[in-house]
């Protein structure tokens, strides 16, 4: 795995447990700011792109 796509997946792992560990009642719009940097990562169009650059 390239270098930058290893690095996107670590990312991903570590916002993945991070977003896990927001249990609160006030975490909730961090929770979700979260979720959507997750789905963006996830997206094919992110993977492509991550693809193109190296």
């Amino acid at each position: 795995m390239p270098v930058r796509k290893q690095e996107a997946h670590r990312a991903l792992e570590l916002l993945e447990d991070y977003h896990s560990k927001l249990i609160k009642p006030q975490d909730k719009q961090l929770r979700l700011a979260i979720e959507r940097v997750i789905r963006i990562f996830k997206s094919r169009l992110f993977q492509a792109l991550l693809g193109e650059w190296c």
